[in-house]
């Protein structure tokens, strides 16, 4: 257990500010990469700084989830190879202290990582999926919202079910203009389709007891073009007509719809149930990684002594830990369809945590020594 002693006095604190440092920086770097896509997507709806902000914040827990393993890996490592090389380790072996004690350590930090693991991605990053996905859904919205009720030059695509509304900016002789061309398209079920193309349309508010945001286009100088539907084509002219003036009704909801408020699939918090259970085990798999990374620091620190091989130790670690990543969570998921959920768990520990504590076990004293030479 970690509790206020001689190893958690040598080993917390620089463990937590290498692991904070390793964590910050990961997310930076990830977060710095994602920003112009999210600037983009924000600004593209209208957003704001605050906007973008948030929509980063969004991509945070789920950059922690997948970073947590290796970060607890490298900073345990380091950790335990400046206090190992100093003496400070002997000095606790001369007092009293068993090697065992940091094994313990390890285990306890592992454990307590993989709760935060399973904590992050079973309830964190889904609501933050969430979040993300009604927040831009509200910037869209409310683009669509603002862009019909200012007035001023347009050129935007909309579509409702049954037509698309293409809104052009004025041409470039005329303009003084308010408003460019509007052209609708509106298609039939019998895929036969109707563009209508006016050059003086306004947009007034018509609301209803039953359309609290409905709207009604008023076209003025239109002119209709009707189609037949494509098989026909080469059989069929087409019809042209002029109407001095003509309307078209809609609702604020058909063309941008408000956000599904209830979470979508992967966006609820986990739940132990039959449904949930390929996620529950996909989560387990990967807060487990957390104490087999700690314990692989150990195996690192001990396999690495003074020659080349302390080179290789560190990023062969990093391997074994991505590796088990991809190969522990595909075996655990396959293993739901032969084994029932307590001996999966403890088929998974056996194979997460085994070799690492067989080969701590064996050399386990020899993490208290310095490394001669150094």
């Amino acid at each position: 257990m970690i509790l206020p002693g001689p190893v958690f006095s040598i080993l917390g604190k620089p463990f937590a500010r290498r692991l904070g440092l390793l964590l910050l920086m990961v997310v930076g770097i990830f977060l710095v990469e994602s920003f112009t896509t999210l600037m983009e997507r924000a600004l593209q709806f209208g957003g704001n700084p605050w906007d973008v902000a948030m929509l980063l914040g969004y991509k945070a827990p789920e950059i922690v989830d997948i970073a947590l393993a290796i970060g607890v890996l490298v900073a345990l490592y380091f950790a335990l190879s400046e206090a190992r090389n100093r003496g400070e380790l002997v000095i606790l072996a001369t007092s009293g202290v068993r090697w065992t004690r940091i094994v313990g350590f390890a285990l306890s930090i592992g454990v307590m990582g993989g709760a935060l693991s399973y904590a992050v991605a079973g309830y964190v990053v889904p609501r933050a999926q969430y979040g993300e996905r009604v927040k831009m859904a509200e910037l869209r919205a409310g683009h669509v919202l603002q862009q019909i009720a200012e007035t001023g030059p347009r050129s935007e695509i909309l579509s409702t079910e049954h037509a698309s509304f293409i809104a052009n900016p004025p041409l470039s002789s005329e303009s003084s203009a308010e408003r460019g061309p509007l052209f609708i398209l509106q298609t039939n079920p019998d895929e036969s389709w109707r563009v209508i193309r006016s050059y003086d349309w306004t947009i007034l508010e018509t609301p209803t007891p039953e359309a609290p945001d409905g709207r009604r286009i008023v076209l003025e100088s239109l002119r209709a073009f009707d189609g037949p539907p494509p098989d026909q084509a080469a059989f069929t002219n087409l019809n042209v007509f002029n109407t001095q003036s003509a309307d078209l009704s809609f609702r604020l909801q058909d063309i941008a719809p408000e956000p599904a408020l209830a979470a979508a699939v992967g966006e609820h918090v986990l739940r132990f149930n039959r449904e949930d259970s390929r996620r529950v085990a996909a989560v387990g798999a990967r807060a487990l990684l957390v104490p087999a990374a700690a314990l692989l620091a150990i195996v690192a620190v001990l396999a690495g002594g003074n020659g080349p091989a302390r080179f290789v130790v560190l990023p062969s670690a990093i391997a074994t830990v991505m590796a088990y990543d991809v190969l522990g969570r595909t075996f655990v998921l396959d293993g739901l369809e032969f084994f029932t959920p307590p001996f999966l768990i403890l088929i998974a520990c056996a194979v997460y945590l085994g070799p690492a504590l067989i080969f701590v076990a064996w050399r386990g004293e020899a993490i208290m020594k310095p490394v001669r030479g150094r």
